[in-house]
């Protein structure tokens, strides 16, 4: 599977987050001897556990940020400055753009997204 880096507000995202329940790691840990053979499949199920984690947040994202493709870096600033209203957005920029929101105090949060097929309907 092809995958894209999205970047997205931190700010926006901790604001969200609060709705967003990510299912896995908040559980005790369980204190027992594991014998080698459960190492592995302890290993496969903690992989799909993050892989689930991960799907939960990507799927949030997506229905919950405004996507801005290459003008991230630019609605930025905008909601940083108070030229436009506050919301939740999504995109993607260069590496220089995120050097220049970095000095500026906007953080963004780069989580990996797949690539979606633009030839399947």
């Amino acid at each position: 599977m092809l995958l894209s880096f999205l970047y997205v507000r931190i700010a926006a995202v901790i604001k969200s987050a609060r709705s967003c329940h990510l299912y896995g790691f908040n559980q005790p840990a369980r204190h027992r001897q594991k014998k080698k053979s459960d190492v592995h499949s302890t290993e496969v199920e903690q992989l799909a556990e993050v892989n689930k984690a991960l799907e939960t947040l990507q799927n949030f994202v997506e229905k919950n940020f405004e996507d801005v493709g290459t003008d991230l870096a630019k609605e930025s600033l905008k909601i940083h400055y108070g030229v436009s209203e506050s919301r939740n957005i999504r995109g993607v920029t260069t590496a220089a753009e995120e050097k220049e929101l970095q000095k500026e105090g906007i953080e963004l949060l780069k989580i990996p997204m797949p690539v979606k097929n633009k030839d399947a309907n």
